[in-house]
């Protein structure tokens, strides 16, 4: 399972290692695509991770529910949600106009995309739909930054985009802080990457026990400090794993490319808890506890796995990494 996913998005004409940077190309990349070329993006993701049976996939134009049911791949489908400058009525319209079919297997959910991007009134709309629900979080210093001061490159990329309201002020509290003032936290609310997050946002996270999916690939392609997974899984954090894009990431985006790179990041993790964060944790961080569990009358979407010797979680990740482990994805159940 990949617990989050931006199909849509293509690695860019050249790596772009800083993140307001990068979010601007990924901007204008996307300016300039239509949505036959999104959808058809969408379905070269899926394609070059066919091991992925279940995805947490967030659609910022509706291109992927195509891609998806074509694929006939389980998981959610988060609709993105963007407004910074959006007031309560702007708010409800959006969440409204978004609130589109999803599919059989991939019921909806929504995104407000990160706190630089979304106005208090729209996350409050959101939350309101009681609808799962998928967030950036603590991403980049830029985001603590905006968050704490108003100022810096987000408020200069809102205010290129003409996002940047007349009265804005700024919060003053952190990104964690915001969605827990505006009830947000929740074990249906899914924390993307929380890069930067203090020891009071950790225990607010952990009291909510909202969900924290991490994207090793990110991390190494932005050549961040991976944060604290063991701190956090001491604490009691609940964690998965996802791809995040192919526009951050050196190569393919695959989810058992990601799970190599995490046992590289964080050596002292037991593999186990790694490998449920591909498998149950990933299923529960999106609100889909069906998923990534082996059940009578459960999916049969199944991955086979070919290795001699013993046969444990570490020589698995021992074999993944050296590629001498042979995997296969089988048929998928038609259910």
């Amino acid at each position: 399972m990949n617990a989050h996913a931006h199909l849509q998005l293509e690695p860019l004409a050249r790596p772009v290692r800083s993140f307001v940077p990068w979010l601007r190309a990924v901007i204008a990349d996307r300016s300039r695509r239509s949505l036959d070329d999104l959808e058809r993006a969408a379905e070269r993701a899926l394609e070059s991770d066919s091991l992925c049976r279940s995805i947490g996939e967030v659609d910022s134009t509706g291109a992927s529910r195509s891609a998806l049911a074509r694929a006939r791949t389980r998981g959610r489908l988060y609709r993105e949600l963007l407004g910074f400058d959006l007031d309560s009525r702007a708010a409800r319209a959006l969440v409204r106009g978004t609130d589109t079919p999803a599919t059989r297997r991939c019921p909806r959910g929504l995104s407000p995309h990160a706190p630089y991007s979304v106005s208090s009134p729209l996350l409050r709309a959101a939350v309101r739909t009681r609808r799962p629900l998928m967030v950036h979080v603590a991403e980049s210093p830029e985001e603590v930054e905006f968050q704490a001061t108003g100022r810096g490159p987000f408020r200069e990329l809102l205010e290129d985009l003409d996002r940047l309201p007349r009265d804005f002020r700024p919060r003053r509290e952190s990104s964690v802080e915001w969605l827990a003032r505006h009830r947000a936290l929740s074990p249906r609310t899914a924390l993307v990457h929380c890069q930067h997050i203090s020891d009071g946002d950790l225990a607010l996270i952990v009291d909510a026990r909202a969900p924290v999916v991490v994207c090793p690939g990110t991390i190494r392609y932005f050549r961040r400090r991976p944060p604290p997974l063991e701190e956090w899984i001491r604490a009691g954090v609940r964690f998965a794993l996802g791809t995040d894009s192919r526009a951050s990431h050196d190569g393919d985006a695959t989810i058992v490319g990601e799970l190599v790179t995490a046992r590289r990041l964080w050596p002292n993790v037991e593999p186990e808890r790694l490998l449920t964060g591909i498998t149950a944790a990933a299923g529960r961080a999106i609100a889909r506890p069906d998923l990534g569990v082996l059940r009578v009358g459960g999916p049969a979407d199944f991955v086979g796995v070919a290795w001699s010797g013993p046969t444990t979680a570490e020589t698995l990740f021992d074999g993944l990494a050296s590629g001498s482990v042979e995997c296969r994805a089988f048929p998928r159940d038609p259910r």
